[in-house]
């Protein structure tokens, strides 16, 4: 897969302007977190299957629901699913526990150690799916403000708003780099595929500084003290009086089964 598709396949992964405006979108951040955080921590301290399970299918149904492409519902839980395949592999190999389900060779799966492994993934990805359910459903501009009202350090803010910024102009300059190397046939055979990607990594290290220092100087251009300013949240209005009303026995009720 090529530079160009890896882009576009991101973009269209990452993109939330085309999200269907309802209750759940413009609800107030600051509400979505706290409930995205009380969800973090009833999935992190239960014992039962259920309640990782249940805050999976909430994702996937209030992702369809916000108007959010199935196909990229899916591919947002690859990377979580990536990182859970290895803790319920190795839970059922070296969980010896229980009697032996299946026997690969000199592997030897536990039922103890299937069951704890199977858990402790579906806790990953429960857990993962409420923080993509939040910054799917929220923007950039309205997630920051609501950190800055909880607190949360300025230069933690500083640095996710550029990494924001700039992971998109990253993978633009991997784009454009390795069309001019298409053009010139540097992809013709394994050895010039070889050397085009040290070069395209090389080239991609100096521009990188290149616009660091361009962006730097515009930001001093533009009076920038080594401070952002952020706008504060709007106050609370009474649809989300109601939803706070709504959340709570939910919320209570996953305490209380967990």
């Amino acid at each position: 897969m090529s530079a160009s598709t890896i882009t576009h396949e991101i973009f269209d992964v990452l993109d939330t302007a085309n999200i269907k405006r309802n209750w759940l979108t413009e609800l107030d951040p600051r509400i979505k977190f706290l409930c995205a955080l009380t969800t973090l921590l009833i999935n992190l301290s239960t014992q039962k299957i259920f309640i990782p399970l249940t805050l999976l299918g909430f994702y996937f149904f209030l992702g369809s629901f916000c108007g959010i492409k199935f196909r990229n519902i899916i591919l947002r839980l690859i990377f979580p699913t990536l990182v859970a395949l290895p803790v319920f592999l190795s839970q059922a190999l070296w969980l010896e526990q229980g009697e032996i389900l299946y026997k690969i060779g000199f592997l030897n799966f536990y039922s103890e150690g299937i069951q704890r492994g199977f858990h402790l993934a579906l806790v990953i990805l429960g857990g993962v799916s409420q923080i993509l359910l939040f910054s799917m459903t929220t923007s950039l501009n309205k997630i920051l403000r609501a950190l800055r009202w909880f607190r949360i350090p300025e230069i933690l803010v500083e640095v996710g708003i550029l990494m924001h910024r700039y992971i998109f102009l990253f993978f633009e300059e991997i784009e454009a780099i390795q069309i001019a190397q298409k053009i010139r046939m540097g992809y013709s055979n394994w050895k010039r595929s070889m050397r085009s990607l040290g070069e395209l990594g090389g080239m991609l290290l100096i521009r990188t500084f290149d616009r660091a220092q361009a962006s730097f100087q515009a930001m001093q251009a533009r009076a920038y003290n080594g401070k952002l300013f952020f706008s504060q949240p709007l106050t609370l209005r009474i649809q989300d009086i109601w939803a706070i009303f709504l959340f709570i026995p939910f919320l209570f009720i996953l305490w209380i089964l967990r």
